[in-house]
């Protein structure tokens, strides 16, 4: 007589493969959304202020930034320069590290 000796069959498990499903289509329909979708044109492109903006920059054309330097003698040692102040406190740098690192 032959003995026939067969594993249980484990039942599907429908809930794990639904829910990995439902990932795998949340994860492609996310990177198409992400990547691939028209986004919504922007009607007004620039404000209305811009005609402000566009005489400004044309005015710019005709600065002379030698008029700022010293007319005698064009370097940067205007009275307009020499009122300024220097608040900054000098740097102290900290000593880094052993001057021999296999002392204790």
């Amino acid at each position: 007589m032959a003995i026939l000796v067969e594993e249980e069959k484990k039942p599907v498990n429908w809930i794990t493969i639904l829910t990995f499903a439902v990932v795998i289509v949340g994860v492609f329909g996310g990177g198409y959304y992400l990547f691939f979708k028209q986004p919504e044109k922007i009607e007004v492109v620039l404000p209305g202020t811009f005609k402000e903006i566009s005489t400004i920059s044309s005015s710019t054309k005709n600065f002379d930034p030698t008029s700022v330097l010293d007319p005698t003698s064009q370097e940067r040692e205007a009275k307009v320069f020499a009122l300024l102040q220097n608040f900054a406190s000098a740097l102290v740098l900290p000593a880094t590290g052993k001057s021999n690192p296999f002392k204790p």
